[in-house]
């Protein structure tokens, strides 16, 4: 199990996604989380618009038991306003194989 900032900001290329993993629930797996934007919202929330393909704005370091991210620089320049997006964790055990995927979705503003 991770903790997740579901409604990240991104200001300046730096976006608070805190993740977190805590020691007893994960102390026998890792997880790398990709953040991807799915469309655009309006300032209401809802979707005005849905991209055919996601677009890859950050991927994690492996992150193990007790480990976390809080603050994270994203690959993509984006223009202000609200997205939507979805966290895809890949699950590993300890000896780095792929256990599974599990997804989140998130609400992204950009200031």
């Amino acid at each position: 199990r991770m903790r997740l900032n579901t409604t990240p900001t991104i200001i300046n290329g730096k976006m608070n996604l805190r993740l977190e993993s805590p020691q007893e629930e994960n102390r026998d797996y890792g997880f790398i989380v990709k953040v991807y934007i799915t469309g655009k919202l309006d300032s209401k929330g809802n979707v005005i618009e849905t991209y055919e393909e996601m677009e890859h704005i950050y991927t994690s370091p492996m992150i193990y038991a007790n480990e976390n991210v809080m603050n994270c620089t994203v690959n993509k320049e984006l223009e202000l306003g609200h997205y939507v997006g979805k966290a895809v964790y890949e699950i590993y055990d300890l000896n780095n194989a792929l256990l599974g995927k599990v997804a989140s979705k998130l609400s992204i503003t950009v200031e």
